[in-house]
């Protein structure tokens, strides 16, 4: 079984207001990735999420081949990193910052993102 992994961080500013609308996509990051649990190609796939000096809210829309699957992840500053398993099939990842309320203005707390490819 063969490990890989990909690291990186989230742009500064934020992508999506407190209701989840589109503020700019500049602010969104896009990543490809092996296709999640396919039989006899790749295993599972994660993706990690971690902060510092800020909470922060990040969306993660995760694309299979046909659909979008949105769900917004909260990454604690003072907490371990924060995992998702990726579905079966998942190819591409969006991440972008979310305003947790209308007040929110920490748009520039750094946050790093991990995928984590496990392969046969």
């Amino acid at each position: 079984m063969s490990n890989n992994f990909q690291l990186g961080g989230i742009p500064h500013g934020f992508a999506f207001n407190e209701n989840g609308s589109l503020i700019h996509y500049r602010h969104v990051i896009v990543l490809a990735s092996p296709s999640a649990n396919q039989a006899g190609a790749w295993g599972d796939v994660w993706v990690s999420f971690a902060s510092d000096f800020a909470d922060v809210r990040v969306r993660l829309a995760v694309h299979d081949g046909t659909n979008w699957s949105v769900t917004n992840v909260d990454v604690p500053a003072g907490g371990g990193r924060v995992a998702q398993k990726l579905r079966p099939g998942a190819q591409k990842i969006s991440l972008g910052r979310v305003k947790k309320s209308a007040a929110d203005s920490v748009e520039d707390a750094p946050v790093g993102w991990l995928l984590e490819v496990f392969g046969p």
